[in-house]
């Protein structure tokens, strides 16, 4: 029986050698993060537009937090600053 250009031993010695490399205890693990990805990347690709959004969104959040980093950096400094000629 050949599926495609992957016969059926040679398929095997596939899933076989996946086993010896990953073990027994990783293998349902390893077929769950699979099986995530799969759906998560098929829900992307049936709603790219949402996608889109969300990136702008993430985008947006970013800066603001860079934003926000930035001044509570500057606010630190110019209290070190204050504290060292006092002090």
């Amino acid at each position: 029986m050949r599926i495609g250009p992957i016969g059926f031993w040679e398929l095997v010695v596939i899933l076989v050698i996946i086993l010896l490399f990953f073990g027994r205890s990783r293998l349902p693990r390893l077929a769950k993060s699979i099986r995530t990805s799969v759906r998560e990347f098929r829900n992307e690709v049936r709603q790219p537009n949402n996608a889109d959004k969300d990136s702008e969104e993430r985008a947006g959040s970013e800066q603001t937090t860079e934003e926000d980093a930035t001044r509570a950096l500057k606010d630190n400094l110019s209290e070190d600053i204050r504290d060292k000629t006092r002090g």
